[in-house]
């Protein structure tokens, strides 16, 4: 069955509506990309990149829904501070979020980013 595309502050209104509300799972990925460089940017090249996102998959009233949703961007040549300093700010933005969904009685197993 093909899931529908939604944001989680969709399902969050579900849930106010009386819908039913499951979280079946959450995946997180860490999604190498290019980034392509603007000519007027001053930067000659391409930068290898990469994003933090996650996919969650729900259930309401038995339909299949999910949200994808990008939590973080970052360069591969960042320093290692850097890079985990990215890396929290992907894990705050993703904890907020569990902490919404949680608050709006849909349960959660709480992943982070590693």
């Amino acid at each position: 069955m093909i899931s529908v595309t939604c944001r989680i502050d969709d399902l969050i209104l579900m849930t106010q509506k009386g819908k039913k509300v499951e979280l079946d799972d959450v995946s997180l990925y860490k999604i190498p990309i290019i980034l392509k460089v603007h000519p007027d940017a001053g930067i000659s090249e391409d930068q290898d990149a990469f994003l933090f996102n996650a996919e969650f998959r729900f259930q309401v009233n038995g339909e299949p829904y999910r949200v994808n949703k990008n939590y973080a961007t970052g360069l591969h040549t960042a320093s290692v501070e850097v890079a985990r300093g990215i890396r929290n700010i992907a894990n705050a933005r993703l904890t907020r979020d569990y902490d919404r969904l949680s608050k709006a009685g849909i349960s959660v197993e709480r992943k982070v980013f590693e």
